[in-house]
């Protein structure tokens, strides 16, 4: 197992829970666009976020121009990075609705943590792109990268959740 396919996988994994959550249920990420880009916007960027989270993710796993798809991903966490940014500066505390409904116990600050963890595996792919497909190489290499993967996906979420249960406490609120 390459750090390269690892990270390939992880993303991949992360863009397609990431889409699957704002099509499902795009209410949070839809309020979240409200107040970041113009209202015309906000209807056709609900729509095409998670598409094109989607249609990357399935580039990265296609193995098809893995330096490019490895720049798409990299693009997108720099520009979700940046809308990150800009809501803890616009001083909007809500959930980013990266995930949906889903990640209610998220942060502006806790979401850019995330993104720069994933840019940093955005970031090793691109040290060897020819790497980034290994992962498919046998199906119980297949297994170990998606149990790896969803492991890790599991404990950013129950880390957050964690977070913000340990910050209700200390304000005594018991309720998000």
């Amino acid at each position: 197992m390459t750090v390269q396919s690892f990270s390939t996988l992880v993303l991949a994994v992360v863009l397609t829970a990431a889409a699957t959550a704002k099509l499902q249920a795009p209410t949070q990420f839809r309020s979240v666009l409200r107040d970041l880009v113009p209202q015309p916007a906000v209807r056709p960027a609900a729509r095409m976020v998670p598409v094109l989270e989607l249609a990357v993710a399935v580039w990265l796993l296609s193995g098809v121009a893995s330096t490019a798809a490895a720049c798409a991903v990299v693009a997108l966490l720099v520009l979700f990075t940046a809308a990150l940014l800009r809501m803890w500066r616009l001083g909007i505390a809500q959930d980013c609705g990266c995930f949906g409904e889903a990640s209610q116990a998220s942060t502006p600050a806790s979401g850019v943590v995330r993104n720069v963890l994933l840019l940093a595996l955005g970031l090793a792919m691109l040290s060897d792109p020819t790497a980034m497909n290994e992962w498919a190489s046998d199906a119980g290499s297949v297994a170990a990268h998606a149990v790896a993967a969803a492991s890790l996906f599991c404990l950013w979420e129950l880390g957050t959740t964690l977070l913000l249960r340990r910050a209700l406490l200390t304000t005594g609120r018991d309720q998000p």
